[in-house]
């Protein structure tokens, strides 16, 4: 089974210093899976800003995205190149500081539809290379864990499948 805890602690590996303080892991459509922050605030206040922070990095994530598909497309003439679109990063500087987002795909890379995001709020001097660098370090290791989790969970429904439908009826 899964431990959050152990998500948590893969997290907390991209906080560090002054230049990052949140990481969040969150589906495309906003909704947090979980965070690690070390800001120090009332829940209430850090709840709210965790969304804000992942909100803000979604958007500039599907701005990046859809910015080089239509980039790609103008130049070649051809169809988008899904790869280098589903790697796009999302960057936008506010007064929560510097946001970074990436996504996480699963067994295919789809740039419009991975299977999580993972974004990273640094302080407001953070350089965008650490940043980046920190960011791809942690979508890499969450797409491995995604495929893992993906590969395992059909595995067992598929083995459901062949032991239901191997036992013997009893008439």
């Amino acid at each position: 089974m899964f431990d959050i805890q152990s998500l948590d602690c893969l997290l907390d590996g991209g906080i560090s210093g002054n230049d990052v303080h949140t990481v969040v892991i969150s589906d495309p459509n906003g909704a947090t899976l979980t965070f690690v922050d070390t800001i120090d605030a009332t829940s209430e206040a850090r709840n709210r800003r965790v969304r804000i922070v992942a909100a803000l990095g979604i958007d500039a994530w599907r701005e990046s995205v859809t910015s080089n598909i239509a980039q790609d497309a103008l130049s070649t003439g051809a169809e988008p190149d899904d790869e280098n679109a589903g790697t796009s990063i999302g960057r936008v500087e506010c007064d929560l500081g510097r946001v970074v987002t990436l996504p996480v795909h699963g067994a295919t890379i789809e740039a419009l539809d991975p299977v999580l995001l993972v974004t990273l709020n640094g302080s407001p001097d953070a350089p965008w290379s650490t940043l980046q660098e920190k960011v791809r370090g942690l979508a890499r290791q969450l797409t491995a864990l995604a495929r893992i989790l993906l590969i395992s969970s059909s595995f067992l429904r598929d083995v459901d499948l062949l032991s239901t439908s191997a036992l013997p009826s009893h008439q």
